[in-house]
């Protein structure tokens, strides 16, 4: 992969992004020593939407849990 300084990224800027958009491989462009990349954005997956009052806990469930336990704090209290 080949290195452009900022000249000549600056220059092709456009085609430069479409690669990256194409290809799906970063663009390293150097500036003083140090290196940038342009690459392609991917977006995360959105959060999965849950109704309110869906994850409801009821105080049988709690009390199960508390008798097997699993309520415990990280010092075990």
């Amino acid at each position: 992969m080949s290195t452009l300084t900022v000249n000549e990224a600056k220059a092709k800027f456009g085609r430069l992004a479409d690669r990256a958009l194409r290809t799906g491989k970063p663009v390293l462009v150097k500036r003083k020593g140090r290196i940038v990349q342009i690459v392609a954005h991917t977006p995360f997956e959105p959060l999965p939407h849950y109704p309110v009052g869906s994850l409801k806990v009821t105080e049988r469930e709690i009390a199960l849990d508390r008798f097997a336990g699993l309520d415990a704090g990280p010092d075990g209290q």
